[in-house]
């Protein structure tokens, strides 16, 4: 009985992850001046989510 409520809260814990990572797709971000003056190119990123080991950067 055990095995089985343990393996039932895994599947509900992935459904969870899968679901809230299906839309997380590349974000285009416009080019745009700092306040410094300095110009930031276009690019895309990772859409945010709070998870800091799944971002390009962390690749």
């Amino acid at each position: 009985m055990k095995n089985v409520f343990l393996f039932l809260i895994a599947i509900f814990v992935s459904t969870l992850f899968i679901s809230a990572t299906a839309d997380a797709g590349p974000v285009r971000v416009r080019g745009y001046y700092k306040q410094n003056g300095t110009y930031v190119a276009p690019h895309t990123r990772t859409a945010p989510d709070g998870v800091k080991w799944n971002n390009k950067s962390a690749w």
